[in-house]
């Protein structure tokens, strides 16, 4: 069988499912690099706009796992999301983008 854009496909396939109960290295690797977009998008002054779609295919994690990011950041109290716009604090957002074990640089 042929697919018109294999490229695609194959992103597709390889990208991780994780299950909303799941707290494994899935979800955690997603969830430092949705903090770590959300902290660089703050850097540039928060232009051009930053999409879910845009974290999903940035990525290569599934739809659920930058959500379920989303939602665990937020309960965290490192972002706060308001009519559609995402206010962080970037001391608890550093720290959600370090790797486990890696020490924080100021």
């Amino acid at each position: 069988m042929t697919f018109p854009f294999p490229g695609v496909y194959n992103r597709c396939v390889e990208r991780e499912k994780v299950s909303p109960s799941s707290d494994g290295p899935a979800l955690s690797r997603a969830r430092r690099f949705v903090a770590g977009a959300l902290l660089d998008r703050a850097a540039d002054g928060g232009r051009p706009r930053l999409t879910v779609r845009d974290m999903v295919t940035s990525s290569g994690t599934d739809w659920e796992s930058v959500r379920l990011s989303l939602r665990t950041l937020q309960e965290e109290g490192a972002i706060r999301l308001e009519r559609h716009r995402i206010f962080i604090r970037t001391d608890l957002l550093k720290e959600a983008a370090a790797a486990p074990g890696e020490a924080l640089r100021s």
